[in-house]
């Protein structure tokens, strides 16, 4: 009988695992073998969106002294950071349409007037952020704006220029710079966002750019074995209701009004988180979500009709949207126009009733919320469509009030509802706009520039 060998799997990452006992400096393991004694400088810093922090635990590799990469380096890069967060644009991180993005951002470059001389061994230091200063939900924070091309190569051109102004990155000889987010796609390419790559590499000869694609490949299959089991716990406690509810938890009025009692179930107060809970997460309501057409969604016939519709001439918007709802039934599952928190409390109990009914508030909730932030018209303008001018006399306050308890918009401060918006809200006022401009190429909104 031939003799044979058992090995787990033939990656290069367990190859290279099985040359070291210990996986504590991983990235440097990695980086070490892949450029060997090319390498003379490397940065390579990562985020995870479930332990998030200003700026992400970096990985520093270089030919000075640990003081100097402690005192120098690490502050110099830690204020290119803040550079690049103080411009306008923020950077890319905080916006989730970054993450619908399987494209890496880099450079590959030459300092050709450098003549530094590199003695002595490569220093390896991990170091963490200056600050931890956001939470998981603070750090994507913009979940409407759609990022272009144009901007993400502007952000990028400020971050590798910012390198260049400190002499410790100037004098390297060839360098390489990447900027890739990291998630995963389901097969309705609903991106799931996981982290971010940062990699800055120096090196004495030029290196091929098939080289620095093995080395980002293993990276990224190193960065899932080191974080891959904590993102997949995080993520096994993530509950479907979590995509529907708005983010109430990081506003005080908003979560206030979620926890109030609606009703009381064999001594239970009944809230409306609750209710999310029990309408996405339950076996037994499931079907009531996208099948029966309480909800409303992008394939509902409201919204095909609506996106035929110029969109610019808001009163056109209004009257089509009065005469849908005169024509519906009073039993059409999609006849929500009526609906309202005062009609949940009478219900008075759970069950399939009262699912329907939640449902039908939430797409009274989501046509709100395509008026105003889609088609740009005013709450007043708004209020008048949705309840068919009923209190189109009446003074703000009760305008405000009727957004208030029965859509969970604010018109106090309209920014901060964009905030707030639930994912899958978010991702039906994209789609819907997205929509409308395949049928008026030259529509814009304030929410979609």
């Amino acid at each position: 009988m031939s003799s044979f060998e058992i090995h787990n799997d033939f990656n290069e990452l367990d190859f290279i695992l099985k040359k070291s006992s210990s996986e504590k400096d991983l990235f440097d393991m990695i980086t070490r073998e892949i450029f060997g004694d090319n390498l003379l400088f490397a940065i390579i810093e990562t985020t995870t969106i479930g332990d998030v922090s200003g700026v992400g635990t970096s990985q520093y590799i270089a030919h000075k002294p640990y003081e100097y990469i402690q005192e120098v380096i690490h502050k110099d890069y830690f204020d290119i950071i803040q550079t690049v967060k103080s411009d306008k644009f923020g950077g890319p991180s905080k916006y989730i349409n970054w993450y619908r993005r399987d494209n890496s951002y880099y450079v590959i470059g030459k300092n050709r007037e450098t003549e530094k001389s590199f003695e002595g061994k490569l220093n390896s230091e991990i170091l963490p952020p200056y600050e931890k200063d956001k939470t998981a939900e603070q750090y994507i924070s913009d979940y409407v704006t759609p990022l272009t091309e144009e901007t993400i190569r502007s952000f990028f051109n400020l971050y590798v220029d910012s390198l260049l102004e400190k002499e410790w990155f100037r004098e390297l000889p060839n360098y390489f710079v990447l900027v890739k987010p990291l998630s995963v796609k389901d097969d309705s390419a609903w991106y799931i966002p996981l982290g971010n790559l940062y990699v800055k590499i120096g090196t004495k000869t030029t290196v091929e750019l098939e080289t620095y694609q093995k080395y980002v490949t293993i990276l990224q299959t190193a960065w899932f074995k080191k974080y891959g089991a904590k993102m997949l716990q995080e993520f096994s406690k993530k509950r479907t209701s979590d995509e529907y509810k708005p983010k109430y938890t990081i506003d005080k009025d908003m979560g206030k009004r979620f926890g109030e009692p609606l009703f009381t179930i064999s001594g239970r107060p009944i809230m409306f988180h609750d209710l999310f809970q029990i309408t996405f997460d339950s076996e037994e309501y499931r079907a009531c979500q996208e099948t029966e057409g309480y909800l409303l969604l992008e394939s509902s016939e409201l919204i095909k009709e609506l996106i035929k519709k110029d969109p610019t001439n808001k009163q056109g918007i209004s009257d089509f949207v009065r005469s849908i709802f005169k024509d519906y039934s009073e039993n059409d599952p999609a006849n929500f126009i009526k609906a309202n928190k005062d009609g949940l409390v009478k219900l008075n109990g759970i069950g399939k009733e009262c699912v329907h009914y939640f449902l039908q508030l939430l797409s009274l909730r989501r046509l709100a919320l395509m008026l105003l932030f889609v088609y740009d018209m005013t709450f007043e303008e708004v209020h008048s469509c949705i309840t068919y001018g009923e209190r189109g006399k009446s003074k703000s306050p009760s305008i405000s009030k009727y957004f208030r308890e029965n859509t969970f918009v604010y018109k106090k401060n309209r920014k901060l509802n964009v905030e707030l918006l639930a994912e899958r809200e978010e991702k039906f006022l994209q789609n819907t706009f997205q929509k409308i401009q395949k049928n008026f190429p030259n529509f814009s909104s304030t929410l979609f520039k």
